[in-house]
């Protein structure tokens, strides 16, 4: 998988609730998204379904994407590294974090917890 379908990837990953409650009113939103999920199980390139759902280019959504993810070093919610969570299959670069002991995070676009880095 390219480094642009990975982060493209990640983005759908970290917004798809968001993105499933926008398209909700929407019947063709509603279709792209199901397809631009279904490929994006089958890890097959998405950056190009994305753009158009977003109706941008597709190096503006990665612009947009690079954008979103740099932050000041050190700045992050300080948890322990065994409470961080990754894609359970590694396809994308989403991170999430949970209280000590809870349960691990539930990845919306496959369906199953996400696994502890």
């Amino acid at each position: 998988m390219s480094k642009a379908e990975r982060e493209v990837l990640t983005m759908l990953c970290d917004g798809l609730h968001e993105l499933r409650q926008e398209c909700a009113g929407f019947p063709d939103d509603r279709k792209a998204l199901a397809l631009i999920e279904m490929e994006a199980v089958a890890r097959r390139p998405v950056l190009e379904l994305f753009a158009d759902l977003l109706d941008m280019r597709s190096e503006d959504v990665l612009e947009k994407q690079r954008g979103i993810a740099t932050g000041l070093p050190g700045a992050g919610g300080g948890r322990a590294d065994d409470e961080v969570f990754g894609c359970p299959d590694s396809g994308c670069d989403n991170r999430a974090t949970t209280r000590p002991a809870g349960e691990p995070p539930w990845c919306a676009l496959l369906g199953r917890h996400m696994r502890r880095l």
